[in-house]
């Protein structure tokens, strides 16, 4: 049997070899690889856009991509300019199977002057084209971050990362489809501080470049809008969509049981009841009362089960309040891997609170390990200002080991400073799954 000439042709053509605009992973410099806050890439960092993108619920979804299991989808090095991204990362983002790479890589050419002050730009536009075209080629789409600059970059060196932003802006209608550019610029610079160097507004960034969590929050939110229109979506915690599961593997995460759970901090419960099968806990001095409501729902986000409203007055930065339970141990094993998902809607006092964070703290042969979702870098720093709903994920966990002693999720409300602040919890779940 033959195959003709056209029908190579087609074999052979992109858009036959489209890949799924849900699996992610992100090129680049420092920015592109400031997703986990550990070595053993466990703990995504509140300073994280992309964490802030996957995690924030709009419109009823949240979690709309996963991260390449190669590199857990993070290919890039601190310091690194296009050229040695192209040199080191660029096959093998290509090779994790990311049907949508997030670029941003340029900052260092400029910030270092390379090749040299009279190619500084073009090298640095023509490196990004050809890792753009190279990406649309193997069947998938990516974004090209606009470059936000630094605040120790000079007059110059700040003309140079307008140079290689307004070269991109111009290349970008004529650009291959699967194409798009993101411009953060917008939402985390101020735009009057200067007219010939680059400034953060305050408390955006935690250094010269790079976003703290209220910083990473906006520009994760922006990131999210455009991937809302090129991103369909994933439902990660699918199972969400049902108040039963096969198998219980967290006791009351719905918090329908509102009555039964274990008070472990005494009067600073002020008023109500902890939840059946959770524990109430601190660290300081907070105290807190519990309240409970129907979830919240939307047309396309129907309720499930009941939230856990949580209010909390600190004392000082560093206090925490959280609820913590056991998972049925009876029914994970060693071997099985599985994500922990909880919904936190942060209501107000927003000024007072560090993080909300989830967390997984398992105990095999005698050894803890505690997993984070969206740790803050340091309880100084500042969160959100706005209210907001996260979908938290931990994980992929992987049970690895001979013993498996204990799971414990957990959601802790993380002091800033001395106030009071409001947080409803909802939806937790734990999902097992067949691969990291």
């Amino acid at each position: 049997m033959s195959i003709d000439s056209i029908a190579r042709g087609l074999a052979a053509a992109p858009w036959t070899r489209q890949r799924s605009p849900n699996l992610v992973a992100t090129l680049g410099d420092s920015i592109a690889a400031a997703l986990y806050l550990d070595s053993q890439y466990n703990n995504t960092g509140a300073r994280s856009q992309l964490a802030w993108a996957q995690r924030l619920v709009v419109n009823g979804y949240s979690n709309r991509f996963k991260l390449t299991a190669a590199s857990r989808g993070l290919f890039g090095y601190a310091g690194y300019r296009t050229d040695q991204v192209i040199s080191a990362y660029l096959s093998p983002c290509i090779a994790s199977g990311a049907g949508t790479v997030i670029l941003i890589v340029g900052t260092n050419n400029a910030a270092q002057i390379w090749p040299d002050a009279g190619t500084c730009v073009s090298r640095a536009v023509s490196d990004i084209k050809y890792m753009a075209n190279a990406i649309v080629a193997a069947g998938a789409q990516v974004i090209i971050e606009l470059l936000p600059g630094a605040t120790n970059l000079n007059a110059t060196t700040s003309g140079y990362i307008n140079g290689i932003n307004n070269a991109l802006i111009e290349w970008a209608p004529t650009a291959p489809k699967g194409v798009y550019l993101h411009d953060a610029s917008k939402v985390v610079l101020d735009p009057i501080n200067s007219t010939t160097v680059f400034a953060p507004k305050a408390n955006y960034f935690y250094d010269t470049t790079h976003p703290a969590p209220l910083g990473g929050f906006y520009w994760g939110l922006s990131l999210r809008t455009l991937m809302d229109t090129i991103i369909p979506p994933y439902p990660r915690l699918g199972h969400l969509n049902s108040n039963t599961q096969p198998t219980l593997y967290l006791p009351n995460g719905f918090f329908v049981t509102q009555t039964g759970g274990t008070n472990s901090i005494g009067a600073a419960l002020t008023s109500g009841a902890v939840p059946a099968n959770w524990q109430l806990n601190r660290s300081g001095s907070p105290t807190v009362a519990i309240t409970y409501g129907t979830d919240n729902a939307t047309t396309l986000d129907p309720a499930v089960g009941s939230k856990c409203i949580l209010t909390a007055t600190f004392t000082a930065a560093g206090e925490r309040i959280y609820l913590v339970t056991s998972a049925t141990v009876q029914n994970l094993a060693i071997g099985d891997i599985f994500d922990f998902g909880i919904r936190a809607n942060v209501v107000s006092g927003m000024s007072s609170l560090a993080s909300v964070r989830a967390r997984v703290d398992t105990t095999i042969d005698s050894v803890t390990t505690n997993i984070y979702s969206l740790i803050e870098g340091s309880t100084a720093e500042y969160g959100p200002d706005i209210a907001y709903t996260v979908d938290h994920v931990v994980g992929p966990v992987s049970l690895a080991g001979t013993t498996l002693s204990s799971v414990y999720p957990r959601i802790e409300l993380v002091a800033r400073a001395a106030g009071t602040v409001v947080v409803e919890v909802s939806r937790g779940v734990i999902r097992k799954r067949s691969t990291m």
